[in-house]
């Protein structure tokens, strides 16, 4: 019940979207944490809870919706070995018969605010402007603060949007029962993300990634 009201919080920053109903974009502008690379085989993704991001980008590409997909990501660990998440996530589709020139990549960041610094160099290069932002509808809310900031900052071109989409949702929307109110491990891992969440939001607005009086103006 607390983890999920910790993700609630966070998810219902944005409203949930039918991608039947959405006008076409550039691109679908996907953040990492898809797979985990401690888990590779073969150079082949093993994927996280998080892999609707990769699922939504997808279904955006075979309805049209976007000319391409853009892969963020290398890792987030400091000592990342093998190849990057987003290296492995364009060889996956490439396997399974997506077109090559569709997918691009940026296989050098590491966090949220590099995601957006290199992935948008690279779809500056093709001259792409407008995105759907993809991610965890826990991590939505930051995501856009960093962006808005940074195009704040003038760090991007003033020309580029970023039309978000959560998925990905952690917390249950009907009630469990009693089963809620018994302690499981499940729920304290739930509970964990969600507050690493949080801890990345004061972390960010310290840096100066985020504007924290947004921040605080939206959490009070």
């Amino acid at each position: 019940m607390i983890s999920d009201k910790l993700f609630q919080t966070l998810e219902d920053k944005f409203q949930p979207v039918s991608i039947d109903s959405l006008p076409p974009r550039d691109s679908a502008f996907v953040l990492g944490s898809i797979a985990n690379p401690l888990s590779s085989v073969n150079d082949e993704p093993q994927f996280t809870d998080g892999v609707d991001r990769l699922l939504t980008a997808i279904d955006l590409l075979n309805q049209n919706k976007v000319g391409y997909l853009i892969l963020t990501g290398k890792s987030s660990m400091i000592d990342h070995r093998g190849l990057a998440e987003s290296t492995q996530l364009k060889q996956y589709l490439i396997k399974r018969g997506f077109n090559a020139e569709k997918i691009l990549i940026d296989d050098e960041s590491r966090n949220t605010v590099e995601n957006f610094k290199y992935g948008l160099t690279v779809a500056k290069e093709k001259q792409l402007y407008h995105h759907y932002l993809i991610t965890s509808a826990f991590h939505l809310y930051r995501s856009m603060l960093v962006f808005e900031t940074l195009k704040d900052n003038h760090e991007i071109d003033e020309l580029i949007t970023m039309t978000p989409i959560p998925v990905d949702y952690r917390s249950n929307r009907i009630p469990p029962g009693i089963e809620g109110f018994i302690p499981s491990a499940h729920g304290i891992y739930k509970s964990s993300i969600a507050l690493k969440e949080y801890i990345g939001l004061i972390a960010y607005s310290a840096k100066g990634y985020i504007n924290y009086h947004r921040l605080l103006q939206d959490l009070w």
